[in-house]
Parts: structure tokens; C-alpha cells; sequence
């Protein structure tokens, strides 16, 4: 009875990662890269990179990003999904505060959900001297 039950509890198990790796890679099944021109320098976590081309790569986890820009440099960063509430267009979102930008989002056109980055000790700490104002650039596929 007992070799039965592991059994029993083993293709329940199987059955119940199959059907949540089915669910989740529909989730965030964005094969594609997304590219944007960015016309100032922007905080990703707490690295300053420069305004230029960017492409961003959702990493085959699913809960992660890959960002790189046309002189190579590369970031791999893990992300929380959140909703897109535009779907029909691609964009990278930024906070911003004064002058100083934190990349905060990335939405795919076509997909319900998009990649939130974590904020930063440096963006707490801007966001404690003032409130942020979003600011969105389109991107393409």
C-alpha cells in the first residue's frame, strides 16, 4: 500500500510540474528581443550605463533579462513579472527623479505580462527626496 501511494504521489507530482512549466512558458514565452535608442544614461540596479542602442532578451528561466547595448556590455538580471497594461506596443519604462533615470520596466508587445527590475539602494534612496515621474520609450522587436 505504501509503494503504491509513493507511486501515486510521484505522477501526481510530474503531472503538476508539466502543467505549470506549460502555464508559465506561455507566460513569458517572449523569444524575441526588444530594441530601443536610448537618448540618456540610466541606472540599471546600481550601474550606470550610457544612452545608446539597447537590446533586451528575456532569459529562458523566465524570471530574468539579459540587457546589452552596441559596445557589448551586457547585464543579466532577475525580475518579477507584472502586468502590461498596454500590450499592444512594446516600451522600456523608467522612474525618473530630476535628471536621473532608473529602468524599472520592460513590456512586449502581444504578451499580458512584462519584467519588472528591482529598485535599487540608489533609487530608495532618490525616491526618498522626491516622488518619480515615469517616462516610457518605444521600443521595437
Amino acid at each position: 500500500m505504501k509503494r503504491h501511494s509513493v507511486r501515486l504521489f510521484g505522477t501526481r507530482a510530474a503531472l503538476l510540474i508539466t502543467l505549470l512549466a506549460a502555464f508559465t512558458s506561455g507566460l513569458f514565452a517572449q523569444s524575441v528581443q526588444m530594441k530601443a535608442n536610448i537618448p540618456f544614461d540610466f541606472y540599471i540596479g546600481g550601474k550606470l550605463l550610457p544612452a545608446g542602442a539597447y537590446s533586451v532578451t528575456p532569459l529562458a528561466s523566465q524570471n530574468g533579462i539579459q540587457i546589452s547595448n552596441s559596445s557589448g556590455m551586457i547585464a543579466m538580471l532577475i525580475t518579477t513579472p507584472v502586468a502590461n497594461s498596454n500590450p499592444t506596443r512594446s516600451r522600456f519604462v523608467f522612474h525618473r527623479y530630476g535628471t536621473v533615470y532608473f529602468l524599472s520596466e520592460l513590456q512586449w508587445e502581444g504578451y499580458f505580462a512584462g519584467h519588472a527590475l528591482p529598485e535599487s539602494k540608489l533609487e530608495i534612496e532618490a525616491r526618498h527626496s522626491s516622488a518619480p515621474e515615469t517616462a516610457v520609450l518605444s521600443a521595437t522587436r
